[in-house]
């Protein structure tokens, strides 16, 4: 008679959580500065979503409305020197992280909000806009967005193609001995592509430092996961490749930011890789400002269910039940927040109203590796000149 019996699995992976006393303790500095940051990144996104129904954004906007807690919850773990590549729905993980790093990531928005955050409010708006005064000189858009100062390898347009890039540059760092890592930002549909397993096999294989961070928004733009996926958590799949993973609340930024701190010490212990799956919601469809239930693939109903966490309205409210925070502190910093949002818009879509709002062509061609000569004497024709 054969004999069955069962295999243990290691690493296992977690539900991460935290409770009351984990508020409590926290820096009521770091608690405000991510608070502001939720506020300025849905403050900015839906500025953009105006401008791009006003036709003043060419191509897509994957805005990440809803998602801004799991982008400031992570960057607070991070230093600048921390790389990170993100998907086409990167807006919150750039502006976090750029934030961040040329604002500082310890300042208290109470006390005073740095020049910095202006700049880099306006650079990053103006680059999705296609204009000269963008991270890329308007060059990379909307899903190319990138700034070396603030450790943004860049977003990336291709499904998953961001994350052998973020393995690579952990590599780097384990080589260099610099004690940086690396975080791949992943969407749940990134799950469905074979270049995320290799880079899952490698990393794990050569103790990469490197964390790959699944939002788990339930959509791949109108697929539910539950119709690509057998598995109750996308987490397990890292069991398959011996690395341990975490589950956490991507609607709370603390519980985030603790898991990502949690996620970190882990790699200094083990040597890294490791998986953090961020449950979380995106308010709109795919690339626009309407909702999800407007195309039918969502109910309104379970719309108003996920509302109910929106980081925007939750998060401050438990400020204020730890002390952190007042009411009209909390007043303060969405109007600030909505102010320097609108500025930029404002002064950004007033500048763009020219005859040529997009780079110019020695900019375009700037960094350039052909010259063009490359056709000479080559016949070009249309297909109807046949």
């Amino acid at each position: 008679m054969p004999i069955t019996e069962e295999i243990e699995t290691t690493p296992s992976y977690h539900r991460f959580t935290i409770g009351r006393t984990d508020r409590e303790s926290a820096d009521p500095r770091a608690l405000r500065h991510m608070l502001f940051h939720i506020f300025l990144i849905r403050g900015i996104e839906s500025r953009l979503l105006e401008l791009k129904d006003r036709g003043m954004i060419h191509g897509p906007v994957h805005s990440s409305i809803g998602q801004e807690g799991t982008a400031v919850g992570a960057m607070q773990a991070l230093e600048r020197t921390d790389l990170i590549t993100s998907t086409h729905r990167g807006h919150h993980h750039f502006l976090a992280k750029a934030l961040n790093a040329h604002a500082g990531g310890d300042y208290d928005p109470l006390e005073a909000i740095p020049e910095p955050v202006e700049e880099v409010v306006t650079r990053t708006m103006a680059e999705i806009m296609g204009m000269e005064e963008g991270y890329c000189r308007g060059r990379g858009g909307s899903m190319h967005l990138g700034d070396r100062f603030s450790g943004c390898i860049g977003t990336n347009a291709i499904v998953a193609g961001g994350v052998p890039c973020a393995a690579g540059a952990a590599w780097a760092a384990k080589m260099e001995g610099s004690g940086g890592i690396s975080v791949a930002f992943l969407g749940d549909g990134a799950l469905g592509q074979g270049s995320v397993y290799e880079t899952l096999n490698m990393a794990a294989l050569w103790r990469v430092p490197v964390v790959f961070f699944i939002e788990n928004n339930l959509y791949a733009v109108a697929t539910h996961v539950r119709r690509s996926f057998p598995i109750e958590h996308l987490a397990q799949r890292g069991l398959g490749f011996d690395v341990p993973a975490l589950v956490v609340d991507g609607m709370d930024p603390l519980a985030v930011y603790l898991a990502m701190d949690h996620a970190r010490k882990m790699i200094a212990e083990r040597g890294g890789p490791v998986i953090i799956e961020a449950e979380n919601y995106r308010y709109k469809h795919q690339a626009q400002s309407l909702p999800g239930s407007a195309y039918g693939y969502r109910s309104v109903e379970e719309e108003e269910v996920w509302a109910l966490r929106d980081p925007v309205t939750v998060f401050p409210r438990i400020l204020i039940e730890t002390g952190a925070l007042t009411p009209a502190e909390s007043e303060y910093l969405s109007r600030r927040s909505e102010e320097i949002a609108s500025r930029a818009a404002a002064d950004l879509e007033s500048s763009a109203a020219g005859p040529r709002p997009v780079p110019s062509v020695p900019v375009l061609l700037s960094g350039v590796r052909g010259t063009g000569t490359e056709f000479d004497g080559i016949r070009f024709s249309e297909r109807e000149d046949f």
